[in-house]
């Protein structure tokens, strides 16, 4: 647990470091985080996020700075990553990543009265749907790696 906690703090003064072309702090007033993990890390990271006290009853560096800052664990299935995981910022109007959408999403049924239905007793619904996920302010996000 003070490894992960450590690891999210590290990642969060990354962040901070970020400078725009200008040598100018770019991240400075940054107060709210999304930690990014695989489900390896979900007891251990929202223990880190939560837990008063750490390893031998010493303090817990991540909820002693509420109120400071607002550290969001968000559990992600499709991360499959054993030694890393992702701290973005959320409070910018800049995101980290950007949805690039096609085509607005359309519905698609074999539904009331389908040939479908008739012989199968259900009904199918689907969405049909053209997009793609993008990176916008790469300086809203860290990745984090245990060595």
């Amino acid at each position: 647990m003070d490894e992960f906690a450590l690891g999210v703090m590290k990642g969060i003064q990354q962040i901070f470091g970020f400078k725009d072309d200008a040598g100018e702090p770019m991240n400075q007033s940054a107060a709210s985080f999304q930690v990014q993990i695989p489900v390896s890390y979900m007891g251990v990271a929202l223990e880190a996020v939560t837990a008063l006290l750490g390893t031998g009853g010493k303090s817990n560096t991540l909820p002693a700075l509420k109120g400071k800052f607002t550290i969001d664990v968000v559990t992600n299935p499709r991360l499959t990553w054993t030694d890393k995981f992702a701290i973005i910022r959320t409070d910018s109007a800049a995101k980290a990543f950007v949805l690039q959408e096609e085509d607005i999403p359309d519905v698609v049924a074999l539904g009331e009265g389908s040939e479908y239905e008739q012989l199968n007793r259900e009904q199918l619904f689907g969405i049909d749907w053209t997009g793609n996920v993008g990176f916008g302010f790469w300086q809203h996000a860290c990745l984090v790696t245990f060595t």
